[in-house]
């Protein structure tokens, strides 16, 4: 439980999410009938939410403010690719 407070105080807890993400997604493509289809139809969200980690890892960190809004950005933009990938499904 320390490490992971100590990790949250640093702002690396949200970059370690990322890293498991991605992971997950790898293992998903990886493992599924369709891998491709899989891969498609999951990068887009995935690539949302690490938008949004990243956005709170700076933000923890106290890092610039334009890191924080432009991953902000990054993440609007991919939620609306996978809105409209969803939609088209």
């Amino acid at each position: 439980m320390n490490l992971l407070l100590t990790w949250l105080q640093s702002g690396w807890l949200p970059f370690g999410a990322v890293l498991f993400l991605w992971i997950e997604f790898a293992v998903l493509c990886r493992f599924s009938n369709a891998p491709g289809e899989r891969f498609k139809l999951l990068l887009a969200n995935v690539l949302a939410g690490s938008c949004l980690m990243a956005a709170l890892g700076f933000a923890l960190r106290g890092e610039a403010l334009f890191l924080v809004l432009l991953f902000l950005s990054l993440a609007l933009i991919a939620h609306i690719w996978d809105l409209v990938t969803r939609l088209r499904v």
